[in-house]
């Protein structure tokens, strides 16, 4: 699709990005699943029972780039950042305007490295 980063480009930028930064906190990467229009990059803290979702949807449902974090045994989720796919570029500049967003924000910080827990009622940040 136009304007949206080819799978291979999405599982580098993200891993670049998001990768050392999740494994400082205690996550360890989990793999990459890649289906026809979407990719999903997991991220697991054991310790403290958090998943980290890294997923671009880009057809059938097109919901596009997001970020979650699951709690795990309640399942609670919260949406740190959102793209939708016709607002996104072909070379995955979203992608570092989502990592700056989120790890300049202490309240995200805190969220990922289980200092606190706090079910947002929306998407905390949105394109």
């Amino acid at each position: 699709m136009k304007g949206v980063p080819a799978t291979q480009l999405f599982d580098q930028k993200a891993k670049e990005l998001f990768g050392t930064f999740l494994t400082s906190l205690g996550y360890q990467y989990r793999g990459t699943t890649e289906k026809e229009c979407s990719i999903l990059l997991t991220y697991l803290n054991k310790e403290l029972q958090q998943t980290v979702d890294i997923r671009n949807e880009i057809c059938y449902t097109d919901y596009g780039f997001s970020v979650f974090v699951w709690k795990a045994g309640d399942e609670q989720q919260n949406i740190l950042y959102h793209v939708p796919w016709e607002k996104q570029d072909s070379d995955g500049l979203f992608l570092q305007r989502a990592f700056d967003k989120i790890r300049g924000e202490q309240t995200l910080v805190d969220l990922l490295s289980g200092k606190t827990w706090t079910l947002f009622d929306r998407i905390y940040f949105q394109e």
